[in-house]
């Protein structure tokens, strides 16, 4: 049986919360579970109180996780760097940087505040999509929280990323891309968007693979990945955008690198 994810339920008399996920969700999965890992929405709240009284026709939504109560941890071979101020941590393909719809826990900045564990919950200051890995920077206090948001907002943090490609003819050394960017179901170039920037420089290829440094100078959603496929070929994997299959898994993408200053301190961040 394939579940549909979210689950619309829909009450039919008045009754609490856990009832009625009891009453009418599939065998397969446990309502108090979903309750405790976020996954249970009413309208646009988040519903973990099970007591809460639900009126005949009103509705729920329920995102469910194939591995239910899953808590993220990270292993100490992921954390590439640390130190009084900050850390770097390696998210793996496949990994979510922060909460979703399905739960509250099984993203990296879990592991990171369990990794941590002294009751401060560090936010990301840098993202990565799903299927891209890479290195994600989380501060270790309120202080450093606010310099570091301080530097993504005056774009003073440089980041270094590495894109395998499909080799072919004619692709050059050196390209920079400035176009403007909107976002739908994906990324696409438009008069009307915002302005992104990026500049790919060619470090290997074999016929089969090319392999660019990637730097970008804004930020915009997918920004990488679409000028890569528009203006030089598609990731290896980035289906979305015209990528062919690869043995990997999710895309041949990585955060590879930060430089900044922070603190008076010079920071020159990488993947060894």
């Amino acid at each position: 049986m394939v579940l549909p994810n979210p689950l619309h339920i829909l009450s039919a008399k008045n009754q609490s919360v856990l009832d009625c996920l009891q009453d009418l969700l599939p065998g397969m999965l446990d309502a108090a579970q979903l309750l405790e890992d976020g996954g249970v929405w009413f309208g646009k709240k988040l519903m973990q109180d099970p007591s809460f009284e639900l009126e005949s026709g009103q509705a729920l939504r329920v995102f469910w996780d194939e591995s239910p109560g899953a808590r993220y941890a990270i292993t100490q071979d992921q954390v590439i760097f640390e130190d009084d101020n900050l850390l770097a941590v390696f998210k793996p393909n496949g990994v979510v940087v922060g909460p979703t719809h399905i739960s509250l826990f099984n993203n990296l900045s879990y592991g990171v505040g369990q990794y941590l564990g002294e009751g401060y919950s560090p936010p990301p200051i840098t993202r990565l999509d799903k299927l891209v890995s890479g290195l994600v920077l989380y501060p270790k206090n309120k202080a450093i929280e606010k310099g570091l948001f301080r530097l993504t907002r005056d774009r003073k943090i440089q980041k270094w990323y590495v894109a395998t490609i499909w080799d072919k003819p004619g692709l050059p050394q050196y390209k920079r891309v400035k176009t403007s960017l909107d976002f739908g179901q994906r990324a696409f170039e438009s008069e009307t968007g915002k302005p992104a920037h990026s500049l790919f420089i060619r470090r290997s290829g074999n016929g089969t693979e090319a392999e660019y440094s990637v730097f970008i100078f804004t930020g915009r959603r997918h920004q990488i990945r679409v000028h890569a496929a528009k203006h030089l070929a598609p990731i290896w994997g980035d289906r979305p955008y015209g990528g062919r299959r690869w043995d990997g898994d999710g895309i041949a993408l990585r955060c590879a690198g930060y430089n900044f200053t922070l603190a008076g301190k010079r920071y020159r961040i990488r993947i060894t």
